[in-house]
């Protein structure tokens, strides 16, 4: 993952259940208390029509491409920024130490 670099954010982020799994989506891009068809445009999968959406504020990493589309999925949340960290590299299977 030369060209990506490791990516943690302290955010709000609502986990849906989809037909692709649980889906990740930052909370900025919803409305209020959104319903899994709220959410639809933002997943790979078909939200459950019958599921729940989850709010969940913590510490989230990926991998992204600086000025490009190309990331991973989000990890999270830890409650601090090197636990998601960590938890990316053994995703990923780098090995990478970082700074607390």
């Amino acid at each position: 993952m030369s060209f990506m670099k490791p990516q943690a954010v302290y955010v709000d982020m609502l986990h849906v259940e989809t037909t692709a799994g649980t889906e990740m989506v930052l909370a900025h891009y919803a409305p209020n208390n959104p319903t899994p068809a709220d959410l639809s445009d933002f997943c790979e999968g078909e939200p459950f029509e019958d599921g729940e959406v989850e709010h969940a504020i913590g510490w989230y990493a990926r991998y992204s491409a600086h000025g490009y589309m190309d990331c991973t999925s989000w990890t999270g949340p830890y409650d601090t920024e090197i636990q998601a960290l960590d938890a990316l590299a053994w995703m990923y299977e780098e090995s990478e130490e970082w700074d607390e």
